[in-house]
């Protein structure tokens, strides 16, 4: 009897660990405010593992894309620091990413997004190229 109870803990542990190791998706969408590009529609989701989201710093995406102007961005794209989600005393505040890869961005703009820095309502999307 013993040894099932241990088992069955180990496997309870086991799928715990699992789920707890899964990541979260989530979807975003907006439109350009402002530049060239303003009333430009974008969208598109990320993922992290929600386990390891930390109350106060960065939880590193595990999944990113978005369609902004006619052109595509994922994680692949990505140029500088690692692409995450940022959190401030336990809250969302926004992403960290930035796509400079194009060699011409008259034709596919340069795109970060901004955390915010007191919450979420601060956060934005930035772009640079690309003439309407």
């Amino acid at each position: 009897m013993n040894t099932i109870a241990r088992t069955l803990t180990l496997a309870a542990a086991l799928l715990a660990a699992s789920a707890a190791a899964q990541a979260i998706t989530y979807n975003f969408a907006g439109i350009a405010d402002s530049g060239p590009l303003a009333g430009s529609n974008f969208s598109g989701q990320f993922s992290f593992d929600a386990a390891t989201a930390p109350a106060d710093g960065d939880a590193l995406l595990s999944g990113f894309s978005m369609g902004f102007a006619g052109s595509s961005y994922s994680l692949a794209s990505a140029t500088g620091a690692a692409p995450s989600a940022v959190f401030s005393g336990g809250s969302f505040v926004g992403l960290s990413y930035l796509d400079n890869s194009a060699a011409d961005p008259a034709t596919r703009p340069h795109v970060a997004f901004v955390p915010g820095f007191f919450g979420l309502a601060d956060a934005y999307l930035a772009y640079a190229g690309a003439a309407a």
